[in-house]
């Protein structure tokens, strides 16, 4: 990671996910390429998992660079934010996942969370101040076609 590092001027950290509690996928995002390089991060071992990979973006705009020291809500306080609202719902978690990017200038984690309801929960919540930005539900069973066959 660190010779990878000294030679990537033109990178910037991009966004972290994490699907499982003992590890990360780190990003970084090639300015001059417009690809993406990740790294699987464990506590025993940091090891490059892509690399010139085209970036797939839904938004017209170009990434932002996410400067964790303006982070101030941990991963587990923006779990604990989403899970509150999956409970409100009374609904049960199945399973989640969580990424960290900036979005219109500031850091934001966004959880994802699949539902035994058949839906996908995701809330973006402001890492600076722990505040739930926007909360949107994709109800699965519609998305669903099913052809019967006789």
């Amino acid at each position: 990671y660190e010779a990878w590092k000294k030679g990537a001027q033109e990178t910037f950290l991009f966004s972290i996910f994490m699907m499982t509690k003992d590890q990360w996928d780190v990003i970084y995002y090639h300015t001059q390429k417009k690809t993406t390089t990740s790294f699987t991060v464990t506590d025993a071992e940091v090891t490059m998992t892509g690399t010139d990979v085209p970036l797939l973006q839904q938004e017209p705009h170009e990434p932002e660079p996410l400067e964790l020291t303006t982070v101030n809500i941990s991963s587990d306080d923006a779990a604990r934010v989403a899970s509150q609202k999956i409970t409100e719902r009374s609904v049960s978690e199945q399973n989640r996942f969580l990424v960290l990017q900036t979005r219109d200038g500031k850091p934001c984690w966004t959880v994802v969370i699949l539902a035994t309801d058949l839906h996908i929960y995701r809330y973006t919540i402001d890492a600076q101040t722990g505040e739930l930005k926007e909360e949107t539900v994709q109800d699965l069973s519609k998305s669903f076609s099913v052809e019967r066959k006789t």
